[in-house]
């Protein structure tokens, strides 16, 4: 689709003014040409000018209600090479239209494919409460391939808070999701707070590598040994409690493990307090925090147990219990009173992250949100 009729295509909600759009794709081209380089668009045109192609016994299509209307060129033009054709693909999960995901290519599918198989058992979703919020969410797409789709035996839980205080996830695994990062921020503050290990936009709420150092010091206080790297990794953050010339560990051998009491006589260590009273350079919130989560028993050695992550970001995830926020952006409730199907689609996928309860947020403004 040519950019202009796109961006006119949206009823200007995009947050930019048409000349401007028009100017910054003609010096991206011309950028592009000068340096010789091509994007991911460029090289799938350049492959549908080729004129020949490999012959494929059978070709496997994946996710195919996310692919562009260029992507369909480029997979018909492979298609018509191959013996054989799988394409699989739930056109209720297609929420990367923002992106150029074209749907309706995917469900128009049905008039030409020889065969339909639908996968109709889910092995994730439970019953009860969750799975039908789902499917009342889902039904109101208007364009969508009818299919029944039902949830395993096991009955799940659905609860509702009027703020995210209410909400408890001392235990177990949780995947918080919202419409925009931004809307995530009061459950990040919840967490630091209660003193909960947290992952956000692929980060975790306190670096691996100074929790390592950290329980690598209080296990070496107890006796333990450490190699070279774990005492490398913990002399990083006690600063003037290594002495001058050691901060480095250059004196540990790569093919040895020492005693707290060695380092101290051979190889600069000046301390032997307690984590919080040796590491220097912490600011008072994050050492608050982390004596919370380690009096909590939170288990900072792995992965954070919850996640915190927009709706989109975590397609494809799952966790036993899912915190949804019901808030939404400005261009979002725009985009929602043109086209719903798109809205739909993105909180059914949120609802259907959930093994064993689903946990819903109400908005902090009720006139900006989809209401579930």
């Amino acid at each position: 689709m040519d950019l202009l009729e796109y961006y006119d295509s949206r009823k200007n909600i995009l947050d930019i003014e048409r000349s401007t759009l028009f100017l910054l794709a003609e010096e991206l081209q011309r950028f592009k040409q000068e340096k010789k380089l091509k994007d991911f668009n460029d090289l799938i045109e350049d492959f549908l000018l080729k004129e020949t192609l490999n012959k494929f016994e059978v070709l496997f299509i994946d996710e195919a209600q996310d692919l562009s209307l260029l992507q369909w060129e480029m997979v018909r033009k492979i298609w018509s090479r191959a013996n054989k054709t799988y394409i699989a693909g739930d056109d209720d999960q297609a929420i990367f239209k923002w992106a150029g995901a074209d749907v309706d290519h995917f469900i128009a599918l049905k008039e030409e494919v020889n065969d339909i198989k639908i996968l109709d058992q889910s092995y994730r979703i439970p019953g009860g409460p969750i799975h039908e919020l789902s499917q009342n969410i889902i039904n109101k797409v208007q364009n969508r391939f009818d299919k029944q789709y039902k949830p395993r035996e096991e009955q799940g839980l659905l609860k509702r808070y009027s703020d995210i205080t209410q909400v408890n996830m001392s235990q177990g695994n949780w995947l918080v999701l919202s419409s925009a990062n931004y809307f995530l921020d009061d459950a990040k503050d919840l967490c630091e707070i209660q003193g909960w290990y947290y992952q956000y936009k692929g980060m975790n709420s306190v670096s691996l590598k100074l929790l390592l150092a950290l329980n690598n010091w209080e296990h070496w206080r107890k006796g333990e040994l450490l190699n070279h790297l774990e005492i490398k990794n913990i002399y990083e953050y006690l600063g003037s409690n290594v002495l001058v010339g050691f901060q480095k560990g250059k004196t540990l051998h790569s093919d040895g493990k020492y005693t707290l009491k060695e380092c101290q006589e051979q190889h600069g260590l000046a301390t032997s307090a307690v984590w919080y009273e040796s590491f220097e350079g912490l600011d008072p919130m994050t050492e608050t925090y982390i004596r919370n989560m380690r009096a909590n028993g939170e288990q900072i050695n792995k992965n954070p147990r919850i996640k915190m992550s927009t709706i989109h970001a975590a397609k494809g995830g799952e966790a036993d219990n899912v915190l949804l926020m019901q808030d939404l952006t400005g261009a979002a409730l725009e985009t929602f009173s043109h086209d719903p199907d798109e809205l739909h689609r993105l909180f059914y996928t949120g609802a259907t992250r959930a093994k064993r309860e689903l946990h819903v947020l109400d908005p902090k403004n009720f006139d900006r949100a989809y209401i579930l």
